[in-house]
């Protein structure tokens, strides 16, 4: 059993070479080329199944036009914070700076059928039959940024102690408008409408 895991990992490991993994440093290089990008949690299992068909489409990958990529979501890289990821994993076609999200198969555990799918995705350029992201999710867009700077763990405090001071605000407004409502006459005898 150990045996086994450990030329796992050196199998990996041997391959692994030929997928990038995309860090702040070198996030701009997408902005040029044909990517596709595995945005990943290594807590996830479904990620965790990924791992070995991912690094053997880049093995595969090698030498031809295609840029395989990874990014560790957990890493807190401000490029991982810029994508509009709600789970993983998700796998990302990039053109040129394009962005497109791919739709086949990443969650089974059919190491050959997955690999397959994503071979043909590329060869094929099935990429055009997919809707490109809108500008405003796209890294790097202004909405994205700002996405970003609320998402770290560090503004945490400064986002909460924006939104308190607002709700208090609105809540001041609010009553200093109430009190200065005139109060309808009735006399009890009509329904008021």
């Amino acid at each position: 059993m150990k045996l086994s895991i450990i030329l796992l990992v050196i199998y990996v490991a041997s391959v692994a070479c030929h997928v990038l993994d995309l860090t702040d440093e070198n996030s701009n290089l997408v902005k040029s080329g044909e990517w596709f990008i595995r945005v990943y949690s290594p807590f996830c299992t479904w990620s965790q199944s990924m791992a070995e068909p991912w690094a053997e489409l880049g093995k595969w990958a090698e030498g031809k036009h295609y840029n395989i990529a990874e990014i560790d979501l957990s890493a807190g890289y401000n490029f991982g914070n810029q994508l509009w990821v709600s789970k993983t994993p998700i796998l990302l076609y990039v053109n040129n700076g394009v962005y497109k999200v791919f739709k086949g198969i990443i969650h089974s555990n059919q190491f050959r059928s997955k690999l397959e799918t994503w071979k043909t995705f590329l060869e094929e350029n099935l990429s055009e039959r997919l809707e490109p992201l809108p500008w405003y999710t796209t890294p790097g867009s202004i909405t994205m940024n700002l996405y970003s700077i609320l998402r770290r763990k560090e503004n945490l405090y400064l986002v909460l102690g924006i939104f308190t001071s607002t709700m208090i605000f609105i809540g001041v407004i609010r009553s200093t408008k109430s009190k200065n409502l005139v109060p309808i006459k009735n006399d009890g005898h009509k329904k008021l409408k």
